[in-house]
């Protein structure tokens, strides 16, 4: 008896041998109507092993040897004597394959379909859902398992582990031992197998994290330069315009000297070019604004090397601070700061007479709304690093502003802005005098943020 081949080999050779594993369960998974040509006159099912009788009808190699062992000698069909003899019917096995059907697994939630033909290699070896197979490296200690789509997860998540599980078995035998006393037992390997697993995943986290970091750069680089290439062009045309102006005004003192009648009718020419010019140069005039204050937005992101904030006038600002005492009057503000391009929107606040009777300066972090707050990811994912820059060389002051999920301060604004977070004693008057951090009336602070991996809710 002929051995069991794939449904491919079976196309391909022209053959007659077919899995009876799986044709049987085929009926009830196709994606159209069996057609009765096809169908077994005996069983109704699909044909399995399609035999041609002598009369021409089709029937199951098993069904016409059950027909023929029950004694009945005679077509069903047509009354017409079977004959001993039957022979395969190839041309409706070709059929046969090229029906469409489901996966059989389709009620276990596998959606792939294709034809017959491709079957058997989907649900012996692709299909997702299939039988639970052993890892292929069972045989030096890994017991993983699982269906197919399982499998690969384990592979590329246990990289390291397997190749560690390799070296000790090259090790064992090439009898390469130790002393006993210095052989790690069988939870310190789990131990020490589990630290490099997470050691490798965070090096992969850290790699995605710095390329991340390095296109958004980019990005900002070439906005940055288109941004100053269309500035350019605008004041080019502001310029032009100025020139024109200056022209038609010099025309306009030409005329006086005509008689009035040509001179109205000039002037009202040129007042008219002149109002025209004054118009565009106006719309020129709103988009240059724009333009400046997109050129603003990217100067203030806080990626990359951050936002240094220059707060001169410092002894004056401190005695309008002392005036208005706990009056928000007396808060200072930088302008609206960006975790990176089209990121968060944020800025920070400081009032100068923070602490226990005004002994301190106290910083604090106000996240603010914006039009793109709807698809960034909240809460705040990021580290707002604040630094008081000592100009004289000695050590900076430094504090980093720790997102804390379950706080409102870090939770996406409901209205223009939500409430300040930060350091209400960042840094006392007498530290700045003594360390010298004022210089000519002024203190610099540097503000720079950085993402922080924590899961969302």
């Amino acid at each position: 008896m002929a051995t069991a081949v794939t449904f491919k080999e079976l196309s391909a050779k022209n053959t007659d041998v077919l899995n009876y594993e799986l044709l049987p369960k085929i009926n009830n998974f196709l994606l159209e109507t069996l057609p009765e040509s096809l169908k077994c006159f005996s069983c109704q099912n699909i044909l399995q092993r399609p035999q041609q009788l002598s009369c021409g009808h089709r029937v199951c190699l098993h069904c016409v040897e059950d027909v023929v062992n029950r004694g009945n000698r005679f077509c069903p069909e047509d009354g017409y004597e079977i004959e001993k003899e039957t022979f395969p019917d190839r041309s409706a096995m070709k059929d046969i394959m090229l029906l469409s059907c489901y996966c059989l697994r389709k009620n276990d939630g596998c959606d792939w379909f294709g034809v017959i033909m491709d079957l058997e290699q989907h649900h012996t070896k692709d299909c997702p859902y299939g039988d639970v197979f052993v890892c292929k490296f069972q045989q030096i200690g890994c017991r993983g398992k699982g269906q197919n789509i399982a499998l690969e997860k384990h592979y590329q998540h246990d990289f390291v582990y397997h190749h560690t599980l390799l070296a000790a078995g090259m090790a064992a035998t090439l009898n390469i031992t130790k002393q006993p006393e210095n052989l790690l037992t069988e939870e310190q390997i789990d131990s020490k197998l589990e630290e490099l697993g997470r050691t490798d995943q965070e090096l992969m986290l850290k790699e995605h994290e710095i390329k991340k970091s390095e296109l958004s750069q980019l990005k900002l680089n070439t906005f940055v330069n288109e941004l100053y290439g269309k500035i350019e062009k605008v004041l080019t045309q502001k310029s032009h315009y100025e020139i024109v102006l200056d022209q038609h005004l010099e025309k306009a003192q030409k005329l006086k000297g005509l008689d009035s009648r040509t001179a109205d009718a000039k002037i009202a020419t040129l007042q008219s070019t002149v109002d025209r010019i004054q118009s565009t140069y106006k719309s020129q005039k709103i988009d240059w604004q724009k333009m400046d204050m997109q050129s603003k937005i990217c100067l203030s992101t806080t990626n990359g090397e951050g936002y240094l904030w220059k707060m001169d006038q410092f002894k004056q600002r401190v005695l309008e601070t002392i005036e208005y005492e706990n009056s928000p009057k007396g808060d200072l503000f930088t302008p609206p700061l960006y975790t990176e391009l089209y990121g968060h929107r944020f800025c920070i606040k400081v009032n100068l007479g923070g602490g226990i009777e005004g002994s301190h300066i106290s910083l604090y972090m106000v996240i603010m709304q914006s039009k793109l707050d709807e698809i960034l990811d909240w809460p705040f994912p990021y580290i707002v690093k604040l630094t008081l820059i000592n100009p004289n060389s000695k050590k900076n002051i430094e504090h980093l502003l720790v997102p804390t999920p379950e706080l409102p301060h870090f939770q996406q604004p409901l209205r223009e802005q939500n409430m300040s977070i930060g350091f209400p004693r960042f840094v006392s008057h007498e530290t700045l005098h003594a360390d010298n951090f004022i210089i000519d009336d002024a203190i610099f602070i540097h503000i720079q943020t950085e993402r922080v991996p924590f899961e969302s809710n």
